[in-house]
């Protein structure tokens, strides 16, 4: 289960590893920046020549030891998963699967409503979101169940087998209110399937099903999530209301130009014009404290990182391998693809994270274990395990 061979540690991607243990320092200095003045606090501060420069806060270093705890964490979780051999996941797919949904149907009993969203639960004192660990392991089982029926794949009963498996926990997390987690599950589900080759008839089929039942799905959302589809088709619709975040994390990217402002002159940051802006807007915080060469290195990193992923999937030594390295890379790109987005008005506002950088400890333990299944699925391409 555990046991590799000293030559398979050739195969641990090293570039992989730099671009996460990079991302995750990144978002440190991002977190500190973004809350060094969110609340009353005493501020450390330096002098550089004529200018003061505020280090840290004692409400940012709140924020700080909670996620470098998290980080902590979540390097013992990837160095286990790593060891662990992957595949032993797989034999205990169904079991994963229902676990999963039991631990979804703990939410909408028990859990807790935060933002409008009822995806919180609190065990022993400690409160974390379910949705965020469930999305590893039906991942995990999902990957499983595509194996077995890849030679049946495109037979309807099959198809409509598994295309049940995904709808059911997809389902669950709307029901808790939460639009933009219960989206991530249907695009990890729809990668998985198409790069297991789905046949285009029923592409095509799903995507004409998916136009037509617009009028249906529109009819079924909240106010407050109609109010943010409406807003990014016409940003200059309620700047002082749905509108708001986003056009202020607009002004915030570009008020950073090619440099950015730095902490201590960051208007936004200082002045707490944008909620949330540890969280969901964190790029915001990057582009106007560290301006265009900030975002484009936070960017060139997430390419790295992304880059080497795909090299991963395509080098996995068996089917399984492969669908749960391409479903854990369709994650975490939509995660950044939607957070960024919605920070510059490119994508309707959601409470998705940015992977590594936003503050949140379950998620960035999550992404830590994540990492470590891919490195898992990487150490044991084309090897003799035991």
């Amino acid at each position: 289960m555990f046991q590799i061979q000293k030559k398979n540690l050739k195969n641990i991607d090293w570039f992989l590893l730099i671009s996460v243990l990079a991302l995750t320092l990144f978002g440190l200095v991002a977190i500190n920046a973004a809350t060094i003045t969110t609340e009353t606090g005493e501020t450390v501060q330096i002098a550089l020549g004529q200018r003061t420069v505020n280090l840290f806060s004692t409400r940012s270093l709140i924020y700080l030891k909670t996620q470098v705890i998290a980080a902590g964490l979540g390097v013992i979780t990837l160095v286990f998963l790593t060891l662990f051999d992957y595949r032993n996941f797989g034999r205990f797919a169904k079991f994963l699967y229902v676990g999963a949904l039991g631990l979804l149907m703990l939410v909408l009993v028990f859990g807790d409503t935060r933002n409008g969203s009822k995806s919180w639960l609190t065990i022993l004192g400690i409160t974390f979101q379910p949705a965020e660990i469930v999305k590893i392991i039906f991942i995990l089982a999902y990957a499983q169940f595509i194996e077995r029926a890849q030679e049946t794949l495109n037979e309807p009963l099959v198809l409509l087998r598994l295309l049940a498996l995904a709808i059911i926990p997809i389902l669950m997390v709307y029901k808790q209110g939460d639009l933009g987690t219960a989206s991530v599950f249907f695009i990890i589900a729809a990668s998985m399937l198409f790069v297991a080759k789905l046949d285009k008839k029923y592409i095509f089929g799903f995507i004409g099903l998916a136009v037509l039942s617009m009028p249906i799905l529109w009819s079924r959302l909240d106010q407050y999530q109609k109010n943010r589809i409406l807003v990014f088709m016409n940003p200059s619709l309620d700047i002082s209301g749905a509108g708001y975040q986003v056009y202020q994390s607009k002004i915030a990217i570009g008020s950073g130009q090619f440099s950015g402002r730095g902490v201590s002159d960051a208007k936004f940051i200082q002045g707490g014009y944008l909620p949330f802006n540890h969280t969901d807007f964190i790029f915001s915080v990057v582009g106007e404290a560290f301006g265009f060469v900030g975002g484009a290195i936070l960017l060139a990193l997430f390419s790295l990182f992304f880059f080497r992923l795909v090299l991963i999937a395509k080098g996995a030594r068996d089917i399984y391998g492969s669908m749960v390295v391409i479903g854990i890379t369709s994650m975490l790109f939509f995660h950044v693809l939607e957070n960024i987005g919605m920070t510059m008005g490119l994508m309707p506002v959601t409470g998705i994270p940015l992977p590594f950088i936003s503050y949140g400890g379950t998620f960035l333990l999550t992404c830590f274990a994540c990492m470590g299944l891919v490195l898992s699925v990487g150490l044991r391409k084309n090897t003799l395990l035991f």
